[in-house]
């Protein structure tokens, strides 16, 4: 209060200190990483000469993200061991009433778990981007969940999983979610993937009580799944009737899809939080440019990789990749964020980029994709059928009725 009895109003709100992920240091290059120690004032990157990795790890020291340590890629040996560690541990159930997720679980046999799957638990900070266990009473460890938060959704936290992390029912058939804090979610990732090998004597843990586990298989789905392969972007769907419905043995409405009606596959915008749309765009970046193993990813993800690069030369990134179809043989030079090079025909990359549509439908509507439709260019409809039928031998093209892309296009007009 100053000399007039007026109360003086100071701002009491702190800068938010802006945190750095791991992945995006990675993309920089010393000159870049040298400026945010100089930026944010951390004297051990100004005054000592460091190499790139010293650099990130001070960085990461005092101003890093929390990192998140989710299971995604299966290991079988990973999954052996923490079962055995599992019911070696003594577990502190910890009580939390508002905690409850639903009563049934339904899995898929080499299918991922989505945001779509609405499988869904009370938001807890504590719990995002952590691990989770489903198992069964004798011990049976039945499969490893992720809990991730979409987008700005603080309500709810969604229970996902990748399609090659396995999942299986046991011969008892009382199960449950076992959920647990960022640390002990690491140590269990530590142990799946070989970075540690003594378990911990005791953990906390949640423990939500499910009344059922099934795991279903895959339809086969009777239509086909129709790819509208656009210059700009992808859309994949599928007329779903009255069979697809009993045969998966779902009720109109489930995750999302409607009876007797074209359902679109959908994909996750993480450039506007996670925002699910039908629409996905034709774009491709490198992930590795290895001359034995290749690695791309595609779409809004594709993009977001290249957004966040700060590597101004070289950094893949192929738009427009359809026109790529006149000349599919010819290879395209590929370079990664650590500047490696390589060489990769088109159609390898068309290749990859397709499967990944399919896949994802897949993913979508719990099924196996036998025969696939994929509108072109009427005046090129020839060069278009043999391409398709030659990176995907795997699927029974319909080419009786390929429909051309100006009359889709003026039907959906219409």
């Amino acid at each position: 209060m100053n000399k007039y009895g007026y109360v003086l109003k100071k701002n009491m709100e702190k800068k938010e200190i802006k945190r750095y992920r791991r992945d995006e240091l990675y993309l920089m290059t010393i000159y870049q990483l040298k400026e945010i120690c100089r930026r944010e004032k951390l004297i051990h990157g100004i005054t000592n000469p460091m190499d790139k990795e010293e650099l990130i790890q001070v960085i990461l020291r005092y101003r890093g993200a929390e990192e998140y340590y989710l299971i995604k890629e299966a290991s079988e040996e990973g999954e052996e061991t923490l079962a055995k560690l599992w019911n070696k541990i003594i577990l502190t159930k910890r009580q939390n009433p508002g905690l409850e997720c639903r009563s049934k679980i339904i899995l898929w046999e080499r299918r991922a778990v989505g945001f779509y799957d609405g499988l869904t638990i009370p938001y807890r900070e504590e719990l995002a981007g952590t691990n989770a266990l489903v198992v069964a009473d004798d011990g049976t460890l039945c499969t490893i969940l992720n809990i991730e938060t979409k987008g700005d959704n603080r309500k709810a936290l969604y229970l996902t999983k990748e399609a090659k992390i396995t999942c299986r029912e046991a011969g008892v058939k009382n199960y449950s979610l076992y959920c647990m804090n960022r640390h002990n979610s690491e140590i269990l990732y530590r142990l799946y993937y070989g970075l540690r090998q003594a378990m911990p004597e005791h953990m906390e843990v949640y423990q939500l009580p499910l009344l059922a586990l099934e795991v279903r298989k895959p339809i086969s789905l009777s239509t086909p799944l129709a790819v509208d392969f656009g210059s700009s972007n992808t859309t994949a769907g599928v007329y779903l009737d009255q069979l697809y419905f009993e045969s998966a043995g779902l009720q109109d409405g489930t995750y999302g899809l409607q009876k007797n009606a074209v359902n679109y596959a959908r994909f996750y915008d993480v450039l506007n939080k996670n925002r699910e749309t039908a629409l996905f765009p034709s774009v491709v970046s490198v992930l590795s440019a290895d001359a034995q193993n290749p690695q791309f990813v595609f779409g809004y993800e594709a993009i977001r990789l290249a957004n966040s690069s700060y590597i101004d030369e070289g950094f893949c990134l192929f738009y427009d990749i359809k026109r790529w179809i006149g000349d599919y043989e010819r290879q395209e030079e590929i370079t990664d964020s650590k500047g490696k090079r390589g060489f990769v025909k088109r159609k390898d990359i068309l290749k990859a980029y397709l499967s990944y549509i399919i896949t994802g439908a897949e993913d979508r509507f719990k099924c196996e994709v036998k025969s696939v439709h994929i509108s072109c260019p009427v005046k090129q409809k020839e060069k278009f059928q043999l391409f398709f039928q030659e990176i995907l031998p795997q699927y029974t093209l319909e080419n009786q009725v390929m429909l051309d892309e100006g009359v889709s296009v003026l039907y959906s007009t219409i």
